[in-house]
């Protein structure tokens, strides 16, 4: 037997902070028609989307180690476990997994900044 409890407060907390805080944020800045080519709102909207994928497979390895012992080897095949638990469905498993790619290259990006003066 697993000691670990499945924290229900841990799991309802990050579903809060994604769906008040991130999900909504995001809402905001559609619905204010912000310019999505303007680089602040770049920056603003790959934060918001990093988050939330981090907050995600945070979920499905809290929800792994406690149900099957095991933490997912990385965040994408921890929606593989999820999906494995009864979590989320095989079809949005496989949609959502290629998003910690893209989280990837927003956290590790390297950028070139040139003066122009």
């Amino acid at each position: 037997m697993n000691a670990r409890q499945l924290s229900a407060e841990t799991v309802i907390e990050r579903l809060r902070k994604m769906a008040d805080l991130l999900l909504d944020q995001l809402d905001r800045l559609r619905s204010a028609g912000i310019d999505s080519s303007d680089f602040g709102v770049q920056l603003q909207i790959e934060r918001i989307l990093s988050a939330l994928v981090d907050l995600a497979a945070a979920i499905n390895t809290h929800v792994a180690v406690v149900e099957l012992g095991a933490a997912p080897y990385d965040m994408a095949s921890s929606f593989a476990r999820a999906r494995q638990l009864g979590l989320i469905t095989s079809e949005l498993a496989e949609a959502i997994a290629p998003s910690v790619g893209l989280r990837n290259i927003v956290v590790h990006a390297t950028w070139n900044w040139t003066s122009t003066g």
